[in-house]
């Protein structure tokens, strides 16, 4: 088998479930989401929307609405795991990318997929650990956290990645323009919309 670099970041990335608490520098951030920028979308259409979320209050708010449908679920494996005292979707890690897709696009699911995969790669190229998440996804539904979160009003959450370091023990020929739909980053108590569009 080929070796390189691409390939190591492949063969090497796992998902980790117990991270440290040290903030994710800015410069990683930034490669990491235009990482999940780069991602091949159906027709080049890139459904996403991201929501970084470094406010570890809002994720634990996340996490315990997850916890509460997750309790009130008809399968048992979902109740006994919600009953864990120590219960956290996020794993500990003290940010997350949350990523959404548009309802009318008929691809959304995978292409929000292919941009997650992309921003594991980047995290795991960085030296960075990080952990598919999905499971949040039913809590992103209700109506107390839909009116907790900026989203896009044509947007559901599909699927999302925690990032950091883990605890120890534990061809294109044409470049196609990559116009970002935008970007979320909740910080503490406010919201900071961004949108950034590169010509092609």
């Amino acid at each position: 088998m080929l070796m390189n670099d691409t390939m190591q970041s492949i063969l090497r990335r796992q998902s980790h479930r117990s991270f440290t608490g040290e903030p994710l520098p800015d410069d990683a951030l930034e490669t990491i989401l235009e990482a999940g920028r780069r991602a091949p979308s159906a027709m080049n259409r890139q459904p996403w929307h991201f929501t970084v979320i470094t406010n570890r209050a809002m994720l634990d708010q996340i996490s315990a609405e997850n916890k509460r449908v997750m309790l009130q679920s008809p399968v048992e494996a979902l109740r006994l795991r919600a009953e864990d005292p120590d219960f956290d979707s996020f794993r500990g890690a003290p940010m997350a990318i949350i990523v959404s897709g548009e309802d009318e696009a008929g691809y959304a699911g995978a292409d929000c997929a292919n941009a997650v995969e992309n921003m594991a790669l980047a995290a795991q190229s960085l030296g960075l650990s990080s952990c598919y998440l999905a499971s949040f996804k039913i809590a992103m539904e209700t109506p107390a956290l839909r009116e907790a979160m900026t989203r896009t009003s044509d947007a559901r959450r599909r699927s999302g990645t925690s990032v950091r370091g883990p605890r120890k023990n534990t061809r294109s020929v044409i470049p196609r323009d990559r116009a970002t739909r935008s970007s979320s980053l909740l910080r503490g108590p406010t919201t900071t919309r961004r949108s950034r569009h590169r010509a092609g």
